[in-house]
């Protein structure tokens, strides 16, 4: 459950106080008592989904985050390489077929495999759930220049929102600790 927040009236000193508040970029806040609450608030459908793991075994919020980083880190590829070409004249033509693959490869798609990513100037987005160690059979590529999204729990999924720019998690520790106490209490 999560509460999509005036920033005026979070302002307020009878301001109802969450122990985690998103603030996005256009200044919006969510507050919620959860992590799962910013989720929700970030990936549509989040909050319908079940059980965690379906009689298959797949973890259905897993999917859900790494599908909306997928979304996220392919826009952000295609802005990410759009502005080193509009900076750098002549960049698009001068990457190899195996770069241009690596920066137009749909980021939910088949893994890529590869060494390493060595680009000066255009950072590769990669998800992190791809490779190792969450995925055993595809080793990561190496290189300093490569921004891995993660959706593997919920604090890395915001973390990866952090990351890229589209907001900040503020965490309010004497809230925490006073719902720790709280349950402690029941």
């Amino acid at each position: 459950m999560f509460t999509k927040l005036d920033p005026e009236a979070a302002a307020k000193p009878d301001a109802e106080v969450f122990p985690f508040t998103f603030l996005l970029q256009d200044n919006s806040l969510i507050g919620s008592d959860t992590l799962t609450g910013i989720c929700e608030a970030t990936i549509e459908g989040y909050a319908d989904i079940g059980e965690a793991d379906t009689a298959d075994g797949v973890d259905e919020h897993l999917m859900a985050r790494t599908d909306a980083l997928a979304s996220l880190g392919g826009t952000l590829q295609a802005v990410l390489l759009a502005e080193v070409s509009g900076r750098i004249p002549g960049t698009e033509e001068a990457l190899s077929e195996d770069q241009l693959t690596a920066l137009l490869h749909p980021k939910g798609a088949e893994v890529l495999e590869f060494d390493e990513w060595t680009h000066p100037d255009i950072p590769l987005i990669l998800l992190a759930t791809q490779y190792a160690p969450y995925n055993d059979e595809v080793i990561a590529p190496a290189g300093e220049n490569i921004v891995w999204l993660n959706g593997h729990d919920e604090r890395r999924f915001i973390q990866s929102l952090e990351l890229v720019g589209m907001g900040s998690l503020l965490v309010n520790e004497a809230k925490l600790e006073e719902r720790a106490l709280l349950a402690e209490a029941a």
